[in-house]
Formats: C-alpha cells, structure tokens, sequence
C-alpha cells in the first residue's frame, strides 16, 4: 500500500510529489543543518513530554556503528537521536530502521562521561552548560549528571527518522 503525503496549511492543502533521483536540489547536509539550527520543527512533545524543549548537541556524531545524523537533549536530560534521509532508494527504508537501533544500542552503552565528552567536541560545552545556557531552568530544574546517564543505561530516549 502506497500513500501520498500532503503538506496541509490552514487555508490550503497540496499534495507532495517525489522529486527525481537525477535532481540534487537537497541533501542529508541542509536537512541535518535546517534541525540543528531549528529543533523546535521535531514534534517531538507530541511523542512524551520528557522529550520537549530540545537542544541540539551537535551533527554526525561518532558512535561504534556509524554516526548519528543529529543528536539532541531535552530540557529533562533525555536524548533525541535523528537520523536524516532523502528517500531517493525507497529500499532503503528497512536498512534505515536497522541502522537506528544499532545507533540507540550503542548510545546506551555510552557513559555520561562519554556522552559528556562528545558534546564539549562539538558544541564546546559540557551537557549540564548545554541544558542550562538553552534553556531558562533554575538549577535545581537541570537534570543531573545521575538522571542523565540513568536515561542513558535505560535506553529512555526517542529516535526519529526525518526525511
């Protein structure tokens, strides 16, 4: 079953049709550049709350099983991990959907440490000064080092597949 996706505005509705393989209008790089700079177009409150207010960490950061396309964290110290296609070889769906779980396997193995570390390398500051410059939150409203890596080692984080 095929369906057609809409783009539905409040006084209009189009249906969207797929652009040629032969036509390099986008890539992966504007689509992972357009979510770091404008997180708020993840719905991701729509999934659970302990996902809203996201802030991005940084883009194709390393894991063992390749690198994640965008990382964020939640004001609540949850992470959202993304992964960006284009959709130009429709077969790659079922590859895409393994290669996200690899991505959230490794990522629960990761330490706060780790976690820690990869965020100074690209955002230039630790996850705590991340929350904290992000988001207006007292102190005693910032996740702590605990809360983040108990997210971490229960794999309590989204994964979403933009394309």
């Amino acid at each position: 079953m095929k369906s057609t996706p809409y783009l539905i505005r409040p006084n209009a509705a189009g249906k969207l049709t797929r652009i040629s393989p032969q036509q390099k209008h986008y890539a992966e790089s504007w689509l992972q550049e357009l979510l770091q700079n404008h997180p708020e177009l993840l719905p991701v409150e729509e999934f659970e709350e302990a996902f809203s207010h996201i802030t991005p960490i940084g883009r194709e950061i390393p894991t063992k099983a390749g690198p994640i396309d965008n990382l964020f964290i939640s004001e609540q110290g949850c992470l959202v991990l993304v992964e960006t296609k284009l959709w130009r070889n429709p077969e790659a769906k079922r590859e895409v959907l393994a290669q996200v779980i690899d991505y959230a396997a490794e990522v629960s193995k990761w330490s706060f440490g780790e976690l820690d570390e990869k965020a100074r390398k690209y955002a230039h500051k630790g996850l705590i000064e991340i929350i904290r410059s992000s988001f207006d939150a007292d102190s005693e409203d910032i996740p702590t080092e605990n809360r983040i890596a108990k997210n971490l080692r229960l794999g309590r984080f989204l994964i979403l597949i933009v394309s």
